[in-house]
């Protein structure tokens, strides 16, 4: 086993692990990990569960957020800060930031961390020339990995998103007050027919209530209420007065999203698609709400219920989920790259109609030559932590396309104190913790009992023949 900066599987290891404990009588599946992990539901493991914590300590400080952005002068930059300090006890660390490029000193900053608590600050000033940035906390803790992290400049241009549908006064205002967004509305059948004649492969275009008979456009899409089937998903029916519930707490898609009380009238109900993963569910039957996913280079989404017969609109939640929507189906907006992914991710890069070929170049020197399939470019080594750049070549020129970093902003990682007890679903983590180690093998002791004595019969039985075998061979 080698260590790795990605978050571990444990879906598809304890998934593994219990078809194989199916098959074999009298078995134990036995854990090794931090419980800092994410445990698949309804899943039963057979036979007995042990749980091994490995670690012992909590002394380590993280970045757990960085980025920059222009100030609103256009003249200099700004850098957001967030450090944790994931330890029992106080820390006083130093945060120095270098330009990338060229790893001049940009500024330098003294921070002391309470236990368990963080500490947000901004750095302004920036040399608006520094499109990339390096974030490093000097110090020692039991975790160097989440002590560096780096930034770079966003794409300013506006993200084209299109809206298709009878009109919705709720949906237009909340995309045309994101400064982010150029919003066009559609709602006649040559408007559409205009689309799809010009697709955008890194913009957005959201089908409200309405799907059209002609030939869905290329590019990232978002359906709201669909009346019926396409060709990415299926609708079966409908739902009366589903209860929104979110599939997990920490889903970036929910973040800072409440959904506690909201009222929807009904909703369509959809099978999930094998592409997609449901971020929102009935809570009374499991339906999916909200569906996100990619096929083909395109990440699509799905909102079964129409915001219209929802009191959604009303609260304060709602632009924030539409914000956090585009930045998962168009991540990087207009320039349609993100500019920082977690380790281990696929990212997808858009590529031009006259580009031959796709290259990154790694934190490390490496260059990647990537092909494109259907106007984008699929790269899969983000492994390492830095700034990777791309660009695209066409007829022996290149030219570049952008940035993004990669970046250990994990809670689950850094927080390496391990859990005493891992809850798992079927058997409970009280069940897994109670089970004995290793059943005890009394039966050996009287197998060689058993043995000896009748060893000893045999011999009291034969002793005569066995006295003159003895007899002779003497």
């Amino acid at each position: 086993l080698r260590p790795g900066l990605a978050g571990a599987d444990f879906d598809s290891a304890l998934t593994l692990a219990a078809a194989i404990a199916a098959r074999e009588p009298d078995s134990e599946v036995v854990i090794l990990s931090d419980g800092r992990v994410t445990l698949p539901e309804n899943l039963t493991l057979p036979g007995r569960a042990r749980y091994i914590p490995i670690g012992a300590q909590d002394d380590n400080q993280a970045i757990s957020a960085f980025s920059i952005q222009a100030e609103a002068s256009g003249q200099d930059l700004t850098a957001f800060v967030r450090v944790v300090n994931y330890g029992a006890q106080s820390a006083q660390r130093r945060v120095v930031l270098r330009n990338a490029a060229d790893g001049q000193l940009v500024a330098v900053r003294d921070v002391g961390l309470a236990p368990s608590q963080a500490h947000v600050f901004t750095l302004s000033g920036l040399p608006p020339d520094a499109r990339a940035v390096e974030l490093h906390l000097e110090g020692t803790d039991l975790l160097a990995a989440d002590d560096r992290a780096w930034a770079v400049l966003p794409s300013t241009d506006k993200l084209a998103v299109k809206l298709v549908g009878p009109g919705n006064r709720f949906l237009e205002t909340a995309l045309t007050l994101m400064p982010s967004v150029e919003l066009s509305v559609t709602r006649s059948i040559s408007q559409l027919l205009a689309i799809n004649n010009q697709p955008s492969a890194t913009g957005l275009v959201i089908f409200d209530t309405y799907i059209p008979t002609a030939t869905l456009p290329a590019g990232n899409l978002l359906f709201i209420a669909p009346p019926r089937s396409t060709e990415f998903f299926s609708v079966t029916g409908h739902l009366v007065t589903p209860t929104l519930a979110a599939v997990t707490a920490d889903d970036p898609l929910l973040r800072h999203v409440d959904l506690s009380d909201v009222a929807v009238q009904d909703a369509a109900r959809v099978l999930l698609p094998a592409w997609g993963r449901p971020a929102i569910v009935d809570a009374k039957t499991g339906a999916p709400l909200l569906i996100v996913g990619e096929q083909a280079g395109r990440r699509i989404g799905i909102l079964a219920f129409d915001l219209r017969k929802s009191d959604l609109p009303l609260r304060v939640a709602f632009p924030i989920l539409m914000a956090n929507l585009l930045d998962e189906l168009v991540p990087g907006g207009a320039a349609g790259l993100p500019a920082g992914v977690e380790p281990g991710r696929t990212l997808s890069i858009p590529a031009p109609p006259q580009a031959e070929a796709v290259t990154v170049r790694a934190p490390d020197g490496r260059e990647y030559k990537l092909v494109p399939s259907d106007g984008r470019a699929v790269f899969e080594q983000t492994s390492l932590l830095g700034v990777y750049e791309i660009a695209w070549q066409s007829g022996g020129n290149s030219q570049p396309m952008g940035q993004f970093a990669v970046n250990l902003f994990s809670p689950a990682e850094s927080d390496i104190a391990p859990r005493e007890t891992l809850p798992i679903a079927g058997a409970g983590a009280a069940e897994a913790q109670s089970l004995p180690r290793a059943r005890d093998e009394w039966w050996r002791p009287v197998a060689w009992l058993a043995l000896a004595l009748l060893v000893a019969e045999w011999l009291l039985s034969h002793r005569g023949q066995l006295a003159k075998f003895l007899t002779v061979n003497r």
